[in-house]
């Protein structure tokens, strides 16, 4: 609840916390109490809000919005490392939120690559995980993949 909750540091801290306790749960009994409460939805959801934060945190100094952005997707692409987990996200609609991500079409100039990283590097850490926890004969992860491409 924290990580819908919460703002700046505790959020970020509560993204990583359930990256690790998602980590260690060997049978994902987190997973499914995230999915079953709606909260794994809420957080693919939210990506769709989080292009206005990420859109402040480019044009100023306060990168707090990336960082926030980035502690979700690695939740996610964490998520993402099993084959149940990675259905469960493909299931969710975590493909079609990430092609709706129209910050991915505004990067800012070479000089700031490091808000290019924060913005970039989470989406293709998750798509990979993603990716090869399904395996690539997997036609839905396929099919989504390839429908969405030209999006970001």
């Amino acid at each position: 609840r924290v990580a819908i909750t919460a703002g700046g540091v505790t959020k970020i801290l509560a993204f990583s916390l359930l990256s690790i306790i998602l980590g260690a749960d060997t049978y994902q009994n987190w997973l499914k109490h995230l999915n079953s409460k709606g909260y794994l939805k809420h957080f693919i959801e939210s990506i769709n809000t989080d292009n206005q934060n990420l859109l402040m945190g480019l044009n100023s100094d306060n990168i707090k919005p990336l960082f926030i952005y980035e502690a979700k997707l690695a939740f996610l692409a964490q998520i993402a490392q099993t084959e149940a987990g990675a259905t469960t996200l493909l299931e969710a609609g975590i493909i079609p939120r990430l092609s709706e991500l129209t910050i991915l079409h505004q990067l800012p100039v070479s000089s700031e690559l490091y808000k290019q990283h924060l913005l970039v590097q989470p989406v293709f850490t998750l798509l990979t995980s993603l990716l090869t926890s399904l395996g690539s004969k997997h036609v839905v992860a396929n099919r989504e993949v390839s429908k969405h491409q030209h999006s970001t």
